[in-house]
């Protein structure tokens, strides 16, 4: 199965993190890019997409996933699996946490998607949220807050890590 990761990260927080998500997975990503240098049309050359998005002020797309957000328009996603990775800021926007991953989520859904990589909410401390699934008790990824410990952070991609892996039989 093809895995590539694509993220957008203007402040480098989300770039590492999808380094260090590459690095826990290994050999099973075969890329990482930067959505501003990456065509919805080498999105597509892959099986299995592993989305960073950091949620930037009030519930806002990064730039360059914002530029990139309207060209998905279109294209057929179906078959293809999508997990979402997202850093934002709970403490200072709790009532838009991650709501990125959410906008994001919307339009691979409805072209053809299939997600994967649900995470849970607890532990986590916000007011609402575009990124929740399933009743509101899981995101539709794995979220990172600003101020996480970073023992927490390598926890949660470890865990996440065995979690993909069994979910897309890697």
């Amino acid at each position: 199965m093809s895995v590539a990761i694509i993220y957008g990260s203007t402040t480098g927080q989300t770039e590492d993190l999808a380094h260090r998500i590459a690095a826990e997975l290994g050999s099973e990503v075969e890329a990482i890019r930067d959505v501003y240098m990456t065509s919805v049309e080498q999105m597509l050359e892959y099986e299995t997409l592993i989305i960073g998005a950091p949620t930037w002020h009030h519930g806002q797309l990064q730039s360059d996933w914002a530029e990139r957000y309207d060209e998905l328009e279109g294209h057929d996603f179906s078959g293809r699996s999508i997990a979402f990775f997202g850093s934002g800021d709970a403490d200072r926007y709790p009532d838009n946490f991650q709501d990125a991953l959410g906008i994001l989520w919307q339009r691979f859904e409805g072209l053809g998607a299939r997600l994967v990589g649900t995470w849970p909410i607890e532990g986590y401390s916000f007011s609402d949220s575009q990124a929740l699934c399933e009743g509101g008790s899981k995101f539709i990824g794995l979220a990172f807050n600003k101020f996480d410990q970073e023992e927490l952070v390598n926890q949660r991609i470890k865990r996440w890590g065995q979690q993909l892996r069994q979910e897309l039989n890697l």
